[in-house]
């Protein structure tokens, strides 16, 4: 989970901002050293940014 802050949406001062929000990421990784030790250092990892698919 990622929380961005409310932020100002241009370089004009006393602009409108950003509203603040909050992100759902996911990470799933796996060694693979955990079924043959021949294998150390293989890693498999897959990463989702903003798994609920908002817009913003």
């Amino acid at each position: 989970m990622r929380d961005a802050g409310s932020s100002p949406a241009n370089d004009v001062p006393s602009s409108f901002r950003n509203a603040t929000v909050t992100l759902f990421d996911a990470v799933l990784g796996y060694d693979f050293a955990r079924i043959d030790p021949k294998l150390q250092g293989m890693k498999l990892q897959a990463t989702v940014h903003n798994l609920f698919d908002r817009s913003y």
